[in-house]
């Protein structure tokens, strides 16, 4: 879990600053992964029936998160954000 989103998030803050359309986003992804999880896309590819060229960053991204990161993991980490402190505040507290 933490690797994957560590990944992504990385991922994410790297396409941020690259000018390109949300298809080309999704094209230098899918060149960037190796091993199982290249395996893994090219079979998720043939179930979703989409073609290369119409792979988007968002689509992607959708099928990572269902694939490497359990809903166990994600509701673990908002509960980690929602029980921030900043001092003796709470996040939400905070704002």
């Amino acid at each position: 879990g933490f690797q994957a989103e560590a990944w992504l998030v990385s991922l994410s803050g790297f396409l941020k600053i690259c000018s390109c359309s949300s298809n080309t986003k999704g094209h230098v992804v899918i060149h960037l992964l190796r091993d199982g999880a290249s395996v893994w896309w090219r079979k998720e590819e043939q179930k979703l029936h989409v073609d290369y060229e119409i792979v988007t960053w968002e689509l992607f991204e959708e099928h990572f998160q269902c694939r490497y990161l359990s809903k166990r993991f994600i509701h673990q980490r908002k509960d980690e954000f929602h029980d921030l402190r900043q001092g003796s505040l709470s996040v939400a507290e905070y704002e």
